[in-house]
Parts: C-alpha cells; sequence; structure tokens
C-alpha cells in the first residue's frame, strides 16, 4: 500500500506564490505594454508621411537610430529566455496540480515525475509538441521569435543602402513577432499557476516539496528505475504505470499542512 497523505487541490488562491520573477502579474504587464507600445510606434512610423521630428530621426542614416531598435529587441529576446525557462520548471507543478481524474491527467503526471523540463527552446518545441504543453509550446517558439528580433528591428529605420521592400519585410514581420508574443503574454495571464513556496530549480528546493510528503519511497523507485534504465521500478500490471498516483498540493502528512508532492491513491 502506498504513503497516503492529506491533499487538496487547488490550494488556496489567496496564498499563492511564485519564485520566477517574469512570471508575476507586473513583469508581464510590463512587458506586455512594451510590446504594445512598439507595436503602435512601428505602425507610426510606417504609415507617416510628414516630415516630423520623429521621422527625421527615424531617417537620420546614423548608427544610433538602428543600435537603439537592435537593444530593444535583445532585451525582448531575454526577457523571452527568461520567460521559457520558468515556465519549464513551473510546468512540472501545474500538470501536478491539475487533470486529476482523466487518463490523460494521469499520463501527463508520469511525465512531469519522470522527464525533466526543457532547458533550450528547441528540445522545449519538441518535448511540448508530444505531451500536448501548448502554453510551453508558444513560449518555445517565441524565445527562437525573439533571436531574430533584433536583426528585424535595427532595419526598420530606412537608410539609402536599404531596398524599400527589405524596409518593409524587417516592419510587417517585426509588428508580426510582437503581436504573437502579446498574444501568448496574455494568455499565460489567463493560465492559472499553483502554490510554488520555494524556487523548485535547486535541490534544496525539490527536497522541500518531497521530504515528509509521503511520497519518498515511491519517488525513490521511480529514481532507481530511471538510474537502472527500466522504465518503470514499480507498475500495477496494467501497462507498467506507476502505482498510486501523485498530485501536487497541500499536504498534512508532516502536521504543517505545506505544500509538496503527495500519493493520494
Amino acid at each position: 500500500m502506498p504513503f497516503r497523505s492529506t491533499l487538496t487541490a487547488p490550494p488556496d488562491p489567496q496564498k499563492k506564490n511564485n519564485p520566477f520573477p517574469v512570471l508575476t502579474y507586473p513583469i508581464r504587464i510590463f512587458f506586455l505594454l512594451l510590446h504594445l507600445g512598439l507595436i503602435t510606434l512601428l505602425t507610426y512610423y510606417h504609415l507617416l508621411r510628414d516630415d516630423t521630428p520623429f521621422e527625421l530621426f527615424m531617417d537620420s542614416q546614423t548608427f544610433g537610430v538602428k543600435f537603439l531598435f537592435a537593444a530593444i529587441g535583445s532585451l525582448f529576446a531575454l526577457f523571452w529566455s527568461c520567460f521559457f525557462l520558468s515556465l519549464a520548471a513551473m510546468e512540472p507543478f501545474r500538470t501536478l496540480s491539475s487533470n486529476l481524474g482523466t487518463e490523460e491527467g494521469k499520463k501527463s503526471r508520469e511525465v512531469a515525475l519522470t522527464q525533466p523540463p526543457p532547458t533550450n527552446p528547441f528540445s522545449g518545441i519538441s518535448h511540448a509538441a508530444r505531451h500536448k504543453q501548448w502554453l510551453l509550446l508558444s513560449a518555445s517558439v517565441m524565445a527562437l521569435s525573439s533571436d531574430l528580433l533584433p536583426a528585424f528591428l535595427a532595419n526598420v529605420p530606412y537608410s539609402l543602402t536599404q531596398t524599400l521592400i527589405a524596409h518593409r519585410v524587417c516592419t510587417f514581420t517585426a509588428i508580426a513577432i510582437l503581436s504573437v508574443m502579446a498574444l501568448v503574454l496574455v494568455a499565460s495571464m489567463c493560465t492559472p499557476w499553483p502554490h510554488i513556496p520555494v524556487d523548485p530549480r535547486t535541490v534544496a528546493g525539490m527536497m522541500y516539496y518531497v521530504v515528509g510528503s509521503g511520497s519518498e519511497e515511491f519517488l525513490g523507485d521511480v529514481v532507481e528505475g530511471r538510474r537502472r534504465e527500466s522504465q518503470w521500478i514499480k507498475n500495477d500490471g496494467e501497462g507498467g504505470r506507476l502505482r498510486g498516483r501523485y498530485c501536487y498540493g497541500r499536504v498534512g502528512g508532516d502536521g504543517k499542512g505545506r505544500m509538496g508532492i503527495g500519493v493520494v491513491g
């Protein structure tokens, strides 16, 4: 019989904590406004026909204006790289705290327990597509697209050595990428995150969620099974699935009522 923990899901929404700064609402809202502001600026520049100070600045043919736009693109690239890595670390906990009763939910929880989160957008696309993690897939694609954004933005200011077609392609492509990025940010704000009291990206952080939750023995068997290059070390006789239902939520087995990974069946 597996250890059983008193576990309820989802946790109290009034006590949620998020150790990933780029996944907090203030940071996402700030960058969403930056995306929308830059989209507005590029659209205004494309439609502008008068010799305004802004038009003269953009068409000044100097290195400074191109450097400025390339720096803005690099800032967005840094943000999306951090956003992807933070979301990849959060996704296993979000999976374990939802889909408690479906067959698809069981498969998703097994993946969350046995496979490490992706560490780069290329592996993120493959991982997210296989396991139908659409938000992570979108973040992976945006992280890759953001690496191209500085080049497109640097070629938005028109210059005499640039053809009109190249200028328009760079402008429209930059606007399209920024628009999709804004949509992904809005979608992420509609996605509920579980309560994460401790940063799980460290060994001590992961120990916080396991030790004392009643799941140590069975999670240890999973780790041992992976070490021996066996898919599962314990199974219930039905296709080699993990025995018991692992969930992330509030555990009371240690008498403290903290968040952790527990076995509920």
